[in-house]
C-alpha cells in the first residue's frame, strides 16, 4: 500500500504488476478450464481505495516521478475493476461470472503501512474491526453465494452490490486489456 517505489523484471511498478498484472495473468491461463467446467465464477480482491483512480496511463505504472504508495495502490485496484467488467463482458454467455469483491477494512499488518492506519490501529477501535477471517468469508461469499449465480460484472462491498467507479468505462477496459496482453508476452 504505503511502499518504496520498485519495478519488477519488465520495468512495471511493483504494486501494479502484483495487484493487477499476477490476476490478469493467472486467470487468462486458468481461462479454458473455468470456460469448460462452468459454471464458474472469478471473484477479484478489490479496496474500496479504488474510486480514488480514474486513468491508468504507462507514466503511472512505469515512472518514478508520479509514484505514491497510496495512490499506485489505488490504481492497481481500478485496473482490477477494469479487468473484472471487462473479463465479465467477454465471458458474458459461457456460464463464467466474474465480479470483484472487497472484504472491508480489516485489521490486518498491512495497514500497518500507512500513517492514518498505523494511528487507528493502535487505538481500542482497532479491536472492534472485523478481523482477517471476516474478510475471507465475504470473498467466499461472493464465490459461492446462490445470489451472486447470475451476476457478473459488478463491485461487490458490505454483502451488496454497489456502483461502480464511474470510470470504469469499457474503452478504457479493452485498452488495458492490449496493454496487459503486451506487457505479460500472452498470445490471445
Amino acid at each position: 500500500m504505503n511502499v518504496e517505489f520498485t519495478r519488477d523484471v519488465r520495468g512495471i511498478e511493483a504494486q501494479f504488476a502484483t495487484n493487477y498484472l499476477g490476476p490478469f495473468y493467472l486467470t487468462n491461463l486458468l481461462l479454458h478450464n473455468l470456460r469448460v467446467s462452468a459454471p464458474a465464477r472469478v471473484v477479484n480482491v478489490l479496496s474500496s481505495v479504488h474510486y480514488a483512480a480514474h486513468t491508468v496511463t504507462f507514466d503511472s505504472i512505469t515512472s518514478k516521478s508520479v509514484y505514491t504508495g497510496l495512490g499506485n495502490y489505488a490504481l492497481s485496484k481500478f485496473a482490477l475493476m477494469l479487468f473484472t467488467r471487462d473479463l465479465a463482458d467477454r465471458l458474458k454467455t459461457t456460464g463464467v461470472v466474474v465480479n470483484a469483491c472487497h472484504p472491508g477494512v480489516i485489521a490486518t499488518p498491512l495497514y500497518r503501512q500507512t500513517k492514518w492506519a498505523a494511528v487507528l490501529l493502535a487505538t481500542p477501535l482497532s479491536w472492534v474491526m472485523p478481523q482477517p477471517i471476516d474478510g475471507a468469508s465475504r470473498i467466499i461469499e461472493a464465490a459461492i453465494d446462490s445470489r451472486y449465480t447470475d451476476i457478473t460484472g459488478k463491485y461487490i462491498a458490505e454483502r451488496r452490490i454497489w456502483s461502480m467507479n464511474p470510470h470504469v468505462k469499457h474503452d478504457a477496459a479493452a485498452r488495458l486489456w492490449n496493454i496487459s496482453v503486451d506487457i505479460c508476452g500472452m498470445k490471445i
